[in-house]
């Protein structure tokens, strides 16, 4: 539990997929609007084999990259009778975000354009170049 709380008491627990980025993707789909998503690797366990399952069925496009070294990157959030909601959990490692260093740019050659988070740091400038290379619009938040 959060260090301060206001003392609510839980009421419903919830994991999700949690950066922007991911959110924007189900988001697009929800709407019938291509989209896809070149993401870190999720561990290689049942959350990260139920969180590819559930992207192919939503129609997210991308590979899912599975790796034993690395946990499951994976938000929890927490909701309180007072219907204020706590996020325990969701940030990425270092050792989870050097993964999107390795991974394959190639669905950028058909995109109308890319969507990065800003605080997974300078593992996006490769995406951006080639974003920029095939003449894609880049957006973020800051």
């Amino acid at each position: 539990m959060p260090a301060y709380n206001t003392g609510a008491l839980v009421t419903e627990i919830n994991e999700f997929i949690f950066d922007d980025a991911a959110i924007i993707a189900c988001l697009l789909r929800q709407w019938d609007i291509p989209a896809a998503m070149i993401g870190t690797t999720v561990g290689d366990d049942a959350r990260g084999h139920s969180l590819a399952k559930q992207l192919k069925a939503w129609g997210v496009q991308g590979e899912v990259r599975h790796s034993r070294e690395n946990p499951y990157p994976l938000g929890s959030g927490y909701l309180g009778r007072d219907g204020r909601t706590y996020r325990i959990h969701g940030s990425c490692t270092p050792e989870v975000l050097i993964t999107l260093d390795t991974a394959d740019l190639s669905l950028l050659d058909g995109a109308g354009f890319l969507y990065v988070d800003w605080y997974d740091g300078d593992h996006i400038l490769r995406a951006m170049d080639k974003a920029h290379i095939v003449g894609h619009t880049v957006f973020s938040e800051f």
